[in-house]
């Protein structure tokens, strides 16, 4: 009976550990170490958002959500809710944006090397928005701004899943990226991997949100694909991006008067004047 017990145990260890893990990491170098492992049997999926680009305006970071809302609630008394996202249009097509770590481009040339297919999946909405004709095409432009095109990492087909529910927008996939429009990663990673006929024997996904990895991770287990998540927080968790009201409030005094952004450091030499 002991016996019995104790394989039992081991069994139920092996599939936590084997089938499927989520780790949380602010180091890059441990994303590098697990991403070593894959082979050509492997489906690497990367987040883009806090992952591959972040901002460098502090107001428009995640940890500064509540503060940033704020503002958003203070335009909205003074007007339309068409008018606040037309301005929040402005902030997605003027915001100063950087890789978050130099070596991403590396370490996709290195993963091509090795004919590992690499896939992006996105919460980024689709379809219009404010003065942005069609969001996808933005999200592929802050790509492109660092010589990203996951067309060279990957063969997925253009399509539009419009069979399903959204809240922003229609999930798609254009140029290797697929697009949620804010529907749940993991079940268009299903569509996806269904209408481009790809059978992996592991999933590796990188994305800063746990309920994102955790979506994927039911996917992966219905399917019986081994997983690994990797919670990738080195931006969530930075308390380099200070928020100061001042720099902020005038960032949205000008956004709202002359519809335009200035990032932090335009912002900071207008207050020194």
């Amino acid at each position: 009976m002991k016996k019995a017990i104790l394989l039992l145990l081991l069994i139920s260890l092996y599939a936590k550990i084997g089938f499927a893990e989520i780790i949380e990491t602010t180091d890059f170098s441990t994303v590098e170490s697990h991403l070593a492992t894959a082979d050509q049997n492997t489906l690497v999926i990367f987040d883009i958002d806090e992952v591959i680009i972040e901002t460098t305006d502090a107001i428009l970071k995640p940890q500064h959500k509540p503060q940033f809302l704020k503002f958003e609630e203070e335009l909205l008394e003074r007007t339309s809710k068409e008018k606040v996202l037309y301005l929040r249009s402005i902030i997605f097509e003027e915001q100063s944006i950087r890789l978050v770590q130099d070596k991403i481009l590396d370490t996709f040339n290195n993963l091509k090397s090795r004919n590992i297919n690499i896939i992006a999946i996105t919460y980024i909405p689709t379809g219009p928005r404010g003065r942005i004709a069609k969001f996808e095409d933005w999200g592929l432009s802050r790509l492109s701004k660092f010589g990203i095109d996951f067309r060279k990492f990957n063969n997925l087909k253009d399509h539009t899943f419009s069979e399903i529910p959204a809240k922003n927008g229609v999930p798609l996939t254009k140029n290797g990226v697929t697009f949620t429009a804010l529907a749940t990663k993991g079940v268009l990673l299903d569509a996806v991997l269904k209408q481009n006929n790809i059978k992996p024997k592991k999933v590796i996904f990188i994305d800063d949100k746990l309920s994102n990895l955790q979506s994927v991770e039911t996917t992966c287990k219905n399917l019986n694909i081994p997983f690994t998540g990797i919670q990738y927080t080195a931006v969530i968790k930075s308390d380099k991006w200070k928020f100061d009201e001042e720099l902020a409030r005038l960032q949205f005094n000008i956004l709202e008067k002359e519809h335009k952004w200035l990032s932090d450091q335009a912002a900071r030499v207008q207050l020194a004047k």
